[in-house]
């Protein structure tokens, strides 16, 4: 990618051709196919607006700032069928989007239930039993355990059906934003709520592209009605852009 900086970007449009099989996308470009490996969310945008754009073998959606690595190649991938175009209503997108999430929560339980096993099992078994590592096993082991169990719960209720959002537009004047150690960039700024209070906005943490978003466009998309002083759910109308916003009271 750092050889490409100083290359544009190529708008690819329409899709005419394009296969999918799974997750992996085959694009027909320049007499090859472009196989690009996209997320639930992402391919169901993808269907619904037919563009992308393409810088060598990296390929971006609109609204979406983290690329993703393809690959070229002289067939599509094998199995795969025509990647029909397919309106996505905001409720869907929402929902396949909290079912990714929640694929991701199940695994991450799968290994806490693992690393809870091996600490008890450690703690179980462990021949000098008055040394300290017994006492340190048995709390990581019911700690894992414990987390598993929230975590579960947090993955169930992602599954369930809700009735389709409702979005509230705001005007934010946007503000500095900062990057962590791990990338998560966050964005502050200030807005005027519907009730006519100005109050300071921190969106990001999770989604590069929500922070993105705000700082280019000066608007922000709740779910629902925000209130000072809370947390909410924003995004992207149309994208697989979601996270959360914390408004000032």
């Amino acid at each position: 990618m750092r050889k490409l900086a100083d290359k544009p970007f190529r708008l690819v449009s329409g899709l005419d051709g394009a296969l999918v099989a799974g997750a992996r996308v085959s694009v027909p470009l320049d007499g090859r196919w472009l196989v690009v490996r996209l997320p639930a969310p992402l391919r169901a945008q993808l269907a619904a607006q037919r563009r992308l754009w393409v810088l060598g073998r990296f390929v971006m959606l609109p609204g979406v700032v983290v690329p993703r690595r393809g690959a070229f190649r002289d067939t599509p991938v094998k199995g795969s069928v025509p990647f029909a175009a397919e309106a996505v209503s905001p409720g869907r997108m929402l929902a396949i989007q909290r079912r990714f999430l929640s694929a991701y929560y199940f695994f991450s339980v799968a290994m806490l239930l693992v690393m809870s096993a091996f600490g008890l099992w450690t703690a179980a078994d462990y021949p000098r039993r008055d040394s300290v590592l017994v006492e340190c096993a048995w709390f990581f082991g019911i700690g894992c355990g414990i987390g598993a169990i929230g975590l579960a719960l947090a993955a169930v209720l992602l599954l369930r059906r809700l009735p389709e959002p409702t979005w509230t537009e705001l005007a934010v004047v946007p503000g500095p934003a900062s990057i962590n150690l791990f990338g998560m960039v966050t964005v502050k700024g200030r807005t005027v709520l519907p009730d006519g209070r100005e109050v300071t906005v921190q969106a990001g943490g999770s989604d590069p592209s929500l922070a993105a978003n705000i700082a280019a466009t000066g608007r922000l998309w709740v779910l629902g009605v925000p209130v000072a002083g809370k947390m909410a759910k924003a995004g992207v109308p149309g994208h697989a852009v979601f996270g959360p916003v914390k408004f000032g009271s």
